[in-house]
């Protein structure tokens, strides 16, 4: 080593060690500029990485004194630089230190006119302080600013290509490249690459792809699993498995299941974006470069995570669909499941609504019905009042009218003569102003709404039993009667009770009733003076009471039987079929 070299090393090490604990110390470095870029925080400044003997260091060059293509041209040259060591970077900080030179950059060595002269890499770089090196070798994938060479040296190494290379190299084309070899764990990369072309003929193992699958790339060469297998590192491989993400124009990856792997796929073709999308669960063959992905930066710690193998395909045809995926998809499953448990909803609260509706609907039917039947209640009472004015107290006046004409007629031969006629006429207005009475009285009764015919005979009875004493045993249930016949029977126990007290003066009345083989049969019995059944005074006398109890009866179907003398007291027995059948 000469003895300059060996002063510039021993300089670079001291003013390197003593800016980290005294920043604006003044530095003289000489080195190889390998990376030349614009600050991308401030456009005032930028930025060139100088590569020292013992270090590399990160150059910050104003603008203004120098202009950017002269920069760049300065790449693979050796240059002094003189300048202070700064802690206020104002972007990002590559290497161990930051210098700001106060003089102009000194080119000791400028670069070489031809890149190309650069010697013959023959293996991976021992240090790091080197001119660029070429590599020749065959083009395995292309990305955007980058290139994958297979070479004699290395199974594939990635080229960034620099800012002045323009020319895109096809894949299978054998090219020089020259660039600064930088090891950076566990890949080996060419920076600041320039191309060449060299022919056009691709060995033949890079063109026979071989056949993998994920189990196989996470499977060591003795069979133990788990372990990666680098045999397949930097060549060209053919995998099949189910897309697990979709893919569509500006995606820029998928994911690849293979057997229980996951291998993600790399889209950013070089010819053109990929000619249509494929869904999720599409079957695939991806022919393609095999990498290997880490999740940490190499700059950014000494030892990356491994975060899987990616593909590189060379270009749409490595991508094949064989299968395009099963109608049902998990998102076409869920839209159906949502939609049907929507119907289900939606029926339910159709139901709801119509159950709400038919109940409404009902309650209005049912109270249409109440009002209906409580008219053809009324309907019925007021025909039953009409038929009872007619039937009694309208044929009670004709006879008391004809009765007094009668009178008038007499009435030349004296009073004597025309006495029967009134006589008569009184008695038919005491049988009227009676029955006018119980018409009014079961106007405001609520006897009919009883539901023990007991209790009913003996409501009906009390406004006229007096000081008689009554009792009634109705074995009768309310059930087999109807309103009309229910009207019937209390209106004939009344009359054959107020009989017996008026024209009888019975002191104990007995009623009793019974239900038997479809017949309602009941009986009135007193200890009055009784009569003579055959000399019974009929409507001729002004007595309509037991002819109004036969003409009910005979509208019936129904029977009487009078059992009584002189003194010995009367019972009658009545019988007519039932309407309603005993429940």
């Amino acid at each position: 080593m000469k003895v300059s070299t060996i002063a510039c090393t021993i300089i670079t090490a001291f003013s390197l060690s003593a800016a980290v604990e005294r920043p604006g110390q003044r530095v003289v470095l000489e080195g190889i500029v390998k990376a030349v870029r614009q600050d991308t925080l401030d456009i005032d400044w930028y930025r060139a990485e100088l590569e020292t003997p013992s270090n590399s260091v990160v150059v910050a060059v104003p603008a203004k004194t120098i202009a950017y293509p002269d920069l760049r041209r300065m790449v693979d040259a050796e240059v002094r630089i003189a300048g202070t060591m700064s802690s206020n970077a104002s972007s990002m900080l590559f290497g161990n230190c930051l210098v700001t030179p106060s003089a102009p950059i000194t080119v000791l060595r400028p670069p070489p006119t031809d890149p190309f002269s650069a010697p013959l890499s023959v293996n991976a770089p021992q240090n790091r302080f080197q001119h660029r090196q070429r590599i020749d070798g065959t083009v395995i994938a292309v990305r955007k600013g980058k290139v994958f060479i297979h070479s004699e040296t290395f199974t594939c190494l990635e080229a960034l290509l620099s800012e002045e290379e323009k020319l895109m190299p096809a894949v299978g084309m054998r090219v020089s490249a020259v660039g600064f070899m930088k090891q950076a764990y566990p890949r080996t990369l060419l920076c600041e690459t320039l191309l060449r072309t060299n022919g056009s003929t691709a060995p033949k193992a890079c063109k026979e792809p071989q056949e993998i699958d994920g189990e196989t790339l996470f499977q060591s060469r003795t069979g133990r699993k788990g372990k990666v297998n680098r045999k397949f590192i930097g060549r060209i491989v053919r995998i099949k498995g189910t897309a697990i993400n979709g893919y569509s124009d500006g995606a820029d990856s998928i994911l690849l299941k293979s057997g229980t792997r996951m291998v993600r796929v790399d889209m950013e073709l070089p010819d053109s974006t990929f000619n249509g999308n494929i869904p999720v669960g599409s079957f695939l063959e991806v022919t393609g470069l095999c990498r290997m992905a880490f999740e940490d930066h190499p700059a950014d710690t000494l030892i990356p995570r491994f975060n899987g193998f990616t593909i590189f395909p060379r270009s749409s045809e490595d991508v094949k669909i064989l299968a395009l995926p099963s109608w049902w998809t998990p998102a076409r499953l869920m839209f159906v499941i949502i939609l049907l448990a929507g119907c289900i909803i939606a029926i339910l609260i159709w139901n709801r609504t119509l159950k709400t509706l038919s109940e409404r609907r009902g309650r209005e039917l049912y109270l249409e019905q109440i009002d209906h039947a409580q008219a053809e209640l009324k309907v019925e009472e007021r025909t039953r009042l009409a038929v009872e004015i007619h039937d009694t107290m309208s044929q009670t006046l004709t006879g008391i009218s004809l009765q007094i004409d009668a009178a008038i007629r007499v009435g030349k031969d004296g009073f004597s003569a025309a006495k029967k006629y009134l006589d008569t006429a009184r008695q038919m207005l005491a049988s009227c102003r009676h029955e006018l009475r119980c018409c009014i009285w079961d106007l405001q009764s609520r006897t009919f709404e009883e539901k023990d015919m007991t209790e009913a005979v003996e409501r009906t009875i009390a406004p006229h039993a007096g000081t008689a004493n009554v009792s009634v045993r109705f074995n009768v249930p309310r059930s087999a009667f109807s309103d009309s016949t229910a009207h019937v029977t209390l209106r004939i126990i009344r009359e054959l009770v107020v009989n017996a007290i008026r024209h009888g003066h019975a002191q104990h009345i007995r009623i009793a009733g019974e239900f038997r083989d479809g017949l309602i049969n009941f009986s009135v019995r007193d200890d009055g003076s009784g009569f003579d059944p055959k000399s019974i005074q009929g409507p001729a006398m002004g007595h309509f009471g037991l002819q109004g109890i036969r003409e009910r009866l005979a509208s019936l179907g129904g029977s009487m039987e009078i059992e009584s003398g002189n003194g010995t007291g009367a019972k009658v027995c009545v019988s007519f079929p039932a309407e309603k059948d005993e429940p």
